[in-house]
């Protein structure tokens, strides 16, 4: 089964908005407190311009639970620092494959100064590079949640809000889902 079929296959959420409850997306009223749930308190990017949704994946690890908060959408730290974030999160492959593609791009705009009329490079050379930065943050975290599988990480809740991992993790702890 792939990522995107077992996300689908983990429950949706709506969050209550008096106490903050996660509920079954197709529930009526908050199982903690009997509050009517609308649909416009579905856990999207939405509901505030500050919250995000994660996905919560978690790995039993010597005696430990270890949570980790993805989150849904493009990922500005890919965007910005590529290889360097890639590293930091662990996907080692991936960051030298970025840092390849940093220097083919570099070789490609050397070639095109001296090619190509100085306004021409340099504009190509800003849409080469803007397109390059796009796919990678577009494509982060995609490949976070690949490599999180990969070292033993299951999906166990998706579309968790919160205006950051840390606060995601909280929320997911709070509500009674990890111990």
């Amino acid at each position: 089964m792939t990522l995107i079929e077992r996300r689908e296959n983990i429950k949706q959420t709506k969050k209550c908005p008096i106490c903050g409850q996660l509920n079954d997306i197709k529930a009526k009223e908050c199982i903690k407190c009997q509050t009517r749930l609308k649909n416009s308190t579905i856990s999207t990017n939405k509901e505030t311009d500050e919250t995000k949704t994660y996905d919560i994946y978690f790995r039993f690890s010597e005696g430990s639970d270890k949570l980790r908060a993805v989150k849904n959408g493009f990922s500005w730290p890919a965007f910005f620092f590529s290889a360097l974030w890639a590293w930091f999160n662990g996907m080692i492959g991936v960051g030298f494959g970025l840092l390849f593609i940093g220097v083919i791009h570099n070789v490609i705009t050397k070639i095109m100064i001296i090619f190509l009329p100085p306004g021409l490079s340099l504009i190509l050379n800003l849409f080469l590079t803007l397109s390059i930065h796009c796919w990678i943050g577009s494509y982060g975290n995609k490949w976070l949640r690949s490599s999180l599988e990969k070292k033993g990480y299951s999906l166990k809740l998706a579309n968790v809000p919160g205006s950051s991992p840390s606060e995601a993790i909280r929320l997911y702890k709070e509500q009674g889902h990890a111990k």
